[in-house]
């Protein structure tokens, strides 16, 4: 005979409690599912973030989550507060709001006052410790304000007379008139999770595990246990274990009980939204068909805008409309992409460029009447310039209506190695080798063949523990942080939805919840997104003197036909250069069907239209395109130094960044062949602010500088960025080369009092203040390219390779540009230094590498076997062969890699090399570095590290930092 229970577990703490628990929602769900829960009550400290996740955990496991919260006000005090129905869920979300907003970004300070005025219609549990005069009066104070939605916790410690300290409570709250209920105080599903458990509490307190002490959990049975073993634990308490099922029964309230609206956009007085939409539309027709509208666009047009009427979808598309054309009335570049590329009415409003008609797309890939999904446009501005948009929609539509989503930060393989590690005591330097064995986004984590090629002994508890956890930790959450631009607007408040709390950022907030959060929610998000390349675009279109030119033949382009309109140009042009005509009919026929494909036609169309007019500029104008590149960074996987590269191979001469010419962007001269020529400007001098490098160029004005001490007198910019100035050698001009321009800002490191300053600089400046000039030995060649890498990420001089062309040319090292002349199928080494370490999720574990020597680059496939036998050699060198077969497939080159190979002793040897026909001096360049450790009077520089080139703006997991010790 089954025995009914009443027992509902009400304290459950989620990962989302952020470094408290260490269970995910699904995984408690699921738990409570098998043993036999009907219901779980969620409170996450000062957060509602896993909410979301506990309520799909709800559709698929039938336990009931009840919505609640742990909060811990300033008195010491600790509450859980369920709201009972909707209008109390709202008062929950506020009043976290409310603390969010006084504590900043994770945090949560509220006072005993603020859950007194926003009490109504929730249910409140105090969590006492122990018995006391305190906790007499905070239930008093319950009481008095919750009456009988107040109750006093009781919660198994394991601690001595632990069941005289209940009874103590028990009788505490009888003499209040407060109600008890029993709790449970879950950190987790289960008890194997009692380890990960202590490892995130180590992380959270920043020690180790064996240091934790008491602030360590002092009992392992903080995991859910069924209703039935609670009943039996609190046998003594029966009025507790009925007041879990009282309290689950009051609480009503469900996530699914929102009711989202969009905020009304009337952009005409007297108009709805939806007559508001076809007004703008049908003007935007008539402006682009003056002649009249062809049939295909009018029954287009007529159809999006029946199924936006049907789905009251008009006020998101005319917010969409308002903000393109703010940014447009800014002079911000735009453009919708993805799914908008769809919509003809996107089209006609202008916040696509693309023509879905003649491409054929589909408008139901944004909306359909039978998904009734919310739609969700994308638009893409200028990065640099984005922000000003996003504090456009906070002043538009008010920062208790308008918020960014939130995104769920969680450990990768490397971090919850790093993490894990250090909190078993592991030593950094074995941490930081294990990280290097895994791919950045792996979920399997450190395996036992990678550790073997570390020779570490697998046999070791702690070794295997800390790999066994670093697993278990890939995907926990680790913080909330923002979200680059989704946006969600609201007709009512915001905050009565869901909390909102300060981003890191200045002057922006964030939601609690996730783009799939407000997804399940069927909320609508306009996501204000930034793409490097339009600030690139935009930048060229203003370095190119008159535009006009270029703006027609660009407007030509949303002319053209579909793509079987380019048959006859595509298939005569490839017949023209030599090709065989099936095989150019061929190709087109696979472009052809490729284009039917409409789903990543219109994610690509918009894309497609920003690649066309940059290889146009790219073409026309590669000086243009050069600067604007690197003036845009960072952006794209290829760093400066391959920007420059690339412009000079195709003719373009580059300048070199100089005190007394340059500004703060790169920009461009006359130059002596085809094209302008592009000066560097000091924004390539890295640790040069922009504050410093705008005081310099505006003190220089039109009277050039004379000398370091000037331009230190003259900008009354802080030494330390006349010490970046001469690092990157821009006291050339000056009769400086680096190592003298570093020693003379040495000679200016008696920084006077400010109440002296004036008078001290002049006598600085007085010949009595000078320093006698210091003949100072030369660098190598080789030490100045690595010293040009370490300051500018580039050198004009020469490529780190160059030096070693002829060892590798006697290794049988194969350049790169020599690669088109190798026959498909012939076994090589290419060696270069590594640009970009790609392994797309789609690629089925294959790994792509890029690297680059003096001549060009080459591009690798290493399979996922050949990756797993070298991960240490592949993730972690600087500069590496490629060893393996040539394949060819048209212009398309490859080496499919058999082995990869560390050359990082060779390339640590180029900073004491000389170019074999030098004598120390280089080639007449200027020589780069400071004043070598044996030199008289050396005075070290701030900095022992060197970055080379690798990855620009990627993933920084992926960036190899070389030591000094080691390059030099």
């Amino acid at each position: 005979m089954t025995t009914q229970t009443t027992y509902v577990e009400l304290q459950v703490t989620s990962h989302f409690s952020f470094l408290r628990g260490a269970s995910s929602p699904d995984e408690l769900f699921a738990a409570a599912a098998l043993l036999g829960h009907s219901a779980l009550g969620l409170t996450d400290l000062g957060s509602v973030a896993g909410l979301m996740r506990g309520w799909e955990a709800q559709k698929t496991t039938g336990v009931r989550m009840i919505a609640g919260a742990r909060v811990r006000l300033d008195d010491g005090r600790v509450l859980l507060l369920y709201p009972t129905d909707k209008p109390a869920w709202s008062r929950l979300t506020r009043l976290l709001t409310l603390g969010k907003s006084r504590a900043g970004k994770s945090g949560c300070a509220l006072a005993w006052e603020d859950v007194v005025t926003w009490n109504a219609g929730m249910i409140a549990i105090l969590l006492p410790d122990l018995p006391s005069d305190a906790t007499r009066s905070n239930l008093g104070d319950l009481q008095e304000v919750f009456g009988d939605r107040g109750y006093c916790a009781l919660t198994f410690r394991r601690r001595p007379d632990d069941a005289m300290r209940l009874h103590d409570l028990a009788r505490q709250a009888t003499d209040a008139q407060v109600a008890t209920v029993a709790v449970g105080d879950i950190l987790y599903h289960a008890p194997d999770a009692r380890l990960l458990q202590d490892v995130v509490t180590a992380i959270r307190e920043k020690c180790t595990v064996d240091t934790l002490g008491y602030r360590r959990e002092r009992h392992a049975d903080r995991h859910l246990k069924s209703p039935e073993e609670m009943e039996r634990r609190f046998a003594a308490f029966p009025d507790a274990i009925r007041a879990t099922a009282e309290i689950a029964r009051r609480c009503t309230f469900d996530l699914g009980d929102l009711s989202y609206q969009y905020p009304d956009e009337r952009v005409v007085d007297g108009l709805t939204a939806q007559q508001a939409l076809e007004q703008l539309t049908e003007a935007a027709v008539e402006r682009r068909f003056p002649d009249g509208v062809p049939v295909p666009y009018r029954t287009q047009i007529d159809h999006e805008l029946r199924l936006i009427a049907e789905l009251a979808y008009a006020p998101y598309f005319l917010t969409v409309n308002s903000i393109v054309a703010e940014s447009r009335r800014r002079g911000i570049l735009c453009q919708g992409r993805g799914s908008a590329a769809n919509s003809c009415v996107c089209f006609m409003l202008g916040i696509t460029s693309i023509d879905p008609i003649k491409h054929e797309l589909l408008f139901e890939r944004l909306i359909s009447g039978e998904r009734r999904e919310p739609p969700d446009i994308d638009v893409d501005f200028e990065h640099e310039r984005r922000e000003e948009i996003i504090q456009w929609i906070y002043e538009t539509y008010g920062r208790t209506h308008a918020a960014l989503t939130a995104v769920v930060t969680r450990y990768r393989a490397r971090g919850a190695v790093r993490e894990v590690g250090k909190a078993l005591g592991l030593p950094e330097d074995l941490t930081k080798a294990l990280a290097g064995l895994v791919w950045g986004w792996s979920q399997e984590g450190v395996g036992e063949k990678q550790v073997q090629q570390l020779n570490l002994n697998m046999e070791d508890r702690r070794l295997r523990l800390a790999l066994d956890l670093a697993r278990r930790l890939i995907g926990t959450p680790r913080h909330l942080s923002q979200h680059p631009g989704g946006f969600v607007l609201t007709h009512d408040r915001l905050d009565d939805l869901v909390p909102i709390e300060p981003a890191a950022m200045v002057d922006r907030q964030v939601i609690e919840w996730d783009k799939d959060d407000i997804d399940a929610l069927k909320f609508m998000k306009v996501d204000v997104l930034g793409l490097g390349m339009l600030g690139c675009m935009n930048r060229a279109f203003n370095l190119l003197e008159e535009a006009d030119q270029l703006r027609r033949a660009m407007a030509t382009f949303k002319f053209t036909g579909g793509v079987s309109h380019f048959f006859d140009k595509l298939v005569g042009g490839m017949v023209e250069r030599g090709y065989p005509r099936d095989f150019a009919e061929r190709t087109f026929k696979q472009i052809e069907g490729f284009g039917s494909y409409g789903f990543p036609e219109s994610h690509a169309a918009s894309f497609a239209k920003i690649a066309y007019a940059s290889c146009w500029m790219k073409h026309h104008h590669p000086d243009v395109f050069c600067a604007a590149l690197l003036n845009a960074q960072p952006m794209g996987f290829y760093a400066p130094a391959q920007v420059v590269r690339d412009a000079r191979d195709h003719g373009v001469e580059v300048r070199p960044a100089c005190i007394n010419a340059s500004r703060w962007d790169c920009t461009l001269e006359p130059g002596h062949g085809r094209y302008l020529a592009v000066r560097l400007g000091l924004r390539q001098v890295r640790g040069l602010a922009n504050a410093h490098g705008a005081a310099i160029v505006t003190a220089r004005g039109q009277v050039p500088f004379g000398s370091v001490e000037e331009v230190w007198r003259r900008a009354g910019v802080p030494r330390a960025a006349i010490e970046r100035l001469a690092e990157a050698d821009t006291f050339h001009t000056l009769g400086e080369d680096r190592r003298q321009g570093l020693w003379k800002v040495k000679g200016l490191s008696d920084i006077p009092l400010p109440l002296f300053a004036a008078d001290a600089r002049e006598s600085l400046f007085s010949p009595e203040g000078l320093e006698p000039d210091v003949s100072l030995r030369p660098l190598s060649d080789g030490r100045e390219v690595v010293e040009d890498y370490r300051a500018l990420q580039l050198s004009l001089r020469a490529h780190p390779l160059a030096f070693l062309r002829q060892d590798l040319t006697r290794r049988g090292i194969t350049r790169c540009a020599d690669l088109a002349n190798i026959k498909d199928g012939r076994h090589v080494e290419v060696a270069g230094i590594i640009l970009v370490r790609q392994k797309p999720g789609s690629a089925k574990g294959v790994l792509f590498i890029t690297v680059e020597d003096e001549t060009g680059i080459a591009n690798g496939i290493l399979w996922p076997d050949r990756f797993e036998a070298q991960p240490r050699t592949v993730m972690s060198a600087a500069m590496i062969g490629m060893e393996g077969r040539v394949q060819k497939e048209g212009q398309v080159i490859h080496v499919i890699c058999d082995r990869i190979i560390d050359h990082g002793s060779l390339l640590a040897q180029v900073g004491q090399m000389d170019f074999p026909h030098t004598t120390g001096r280089g080639d007449g360049a200027r020589h780069a570095g400071s004043p070598d450790r044996g030199d008289a009077g050396w005075k070290p520089g701030p900095r022992d590290s060197y970055w080379l080139p690798h990855n620009n703006g990627m993933d920084p997991e992926d960036v190899v930092r070389v030591k000094s010790r080691d390059f030099h």
